[in-house]
């Protein structure tokens, strides 16, 4: 099996935004497919890391001073056994770490995972993924039987996901795209959920934030970004992993489907025996330090609890460093809500303030009159 590996850094403008050419460097030819992108001259505040070894595992690492790519350097032999957290080598020293892992995909029927009836587990490791030929800061990593493909992208600038328009992210954060096709179901009355582990340093916390803004979405303060917040021992952000759901029908996707979470601790697990999975790949120390584990069940749907043997399920998220990116209200976010929402219930909404301000301002005349 060929192992498919990426490292991928992210550049930090440390003045002005340079805009150098990105060269990709793989260390690990011959062993295992690394690659590390990274602008020459420029230093380096983080470094994304993804692995198709094992488990499906992306994640973040800063570090406690910038450096430079030169600088950098990977444990190949460590890559080619499944690490991921531990492969990249630099003198400046670590400062945190978050990995994500895609450990299971759960088949289950009912409303949510809690409430519904087990079907059957599939643990991700037993997929294997083709090789990837990465040329530039983006790629997408394809199982051999096409049943998962993930596309990965560094931003080097903030804006909004092409395949997501609900996910805004900042400079210096990766995007990750998620589609599984051609699932067999054992019932058509079942539904997906995907199981993901998230590990961080041991003296670091990950929690689960879940938030609505007016200015960070395209429908408004319907849904919940849900954010996989990691932050130190003084309760200073770190990193996150953070996901919103994709309103059907009003994107551009070619399958737009809501996601909805459902927060779970170890139970997941009990699904099967714990070592089924391999450990080391979850649980990998980073300088001798050992990880702290969470898991988060995730449920696909395009028709809420009502949605049954979807063909296809798309689900987009962005992985950066601090907090999830929210960007100020423009009168271009606020001209999408308005087209997002629909034309008539804006003017809805609009009438109806219209009518309680009349209302408001002939009873404070009335008073004055009297």
């Amino acid at each position: 099996m060929r192992v498919c590996v990426l490292v991928v850094t992210a550049v930090v403008a440390l003045a002005t935004c340079t805009q150098a050419t990105t060269q990709v460097y793989q260390p690990c030819a011959g062993q295992a497919d690394a690659v590390l992108l990274a602008q020459p001259g420029v230093p380096s505040q983080y470094v994304f890391t993804w692995s198709g070894v094992g488990l499906p595992t992306f994640g973040i690492t800063s570090f406690k001073q910038p450096v430079d790519a030169k600088d950098f350097s990977v444990n190949c032999s460590r890559l080619a056994e499944g690490y991921v957290s531990d492969v990249v080598v630099t003198p400046a020293g670590v400062e945190d770490h978050q990995s994500t892992t895609l450990a299971s995909l759960i088949e289950f029927s009912g409303p949510t995972l809690d409430k519904g009836e087990f079907v059957r587990r599939t643990i991700l490791d037993t997929l294997t993924f083709k090789p990837v030929n990465m040329t530039s800061s983006s790629a997408t990593l394809v199982s051999t039987d096409n049943l998962i493909a993930v596309t990965m992208e560094v931003n080097t600038k903030s804006g909004i996901s092409k395949t997501n328009p609900h996910n805004f992210f900042a400079t210096n954060s990766f995007s990750v795209d998620l589609v599984i096709s051609g699932y067999t179901y054992n019932s058509t009355k079942s539904r997906l959920a995907m199981e993901i582990v998230t590990t961080t340093l041991e003296r670091s916390v990950v929690r689960i934030e879940q938030s609505r803004d007016i200015n960070d979405e395209y429908s408004p303060s319907i849904f919940r970004r849900t954010t996989l917040q990691s932050t130190d021992n003084t309760g200073a952000n770190e990193a996150h992993h953070a996901w919103k759901p994709v309103v059907f029908g009003n994107t551009t996707r070619k399958s737009t489907n809501m996601t909805v979470s459902f927060i779970g601790e170890l139970a997941a697990l009990d699904y099967s025996p714990a070592n089924t999975y391999p450990q080391h790949i979850i649980t990998a120390s980073y300088d001798g330090a050992r990880t702290a584990m969470n898991v988060v069940n995730v449920t696909f749907s395009t028709k809420g609890d009502k949605a049954t043997a979807e063909k296809i399920i798309a689900w987009g998220s962005i992985v950066g460093p601090g907090k999830p990116f929210v960007p100020a209200m423009s009168t271009t976010l606020l001209a999408t809500n308005i087209t997002s929402y629909g034309v008539t219930i804006f003017a809805f909404i609009a009438g109806s303030i219209y009518l309680l301000v009349l209302r408001a301002t002939r009873a404070t005349h009335s008073s004055q009159t009297v």
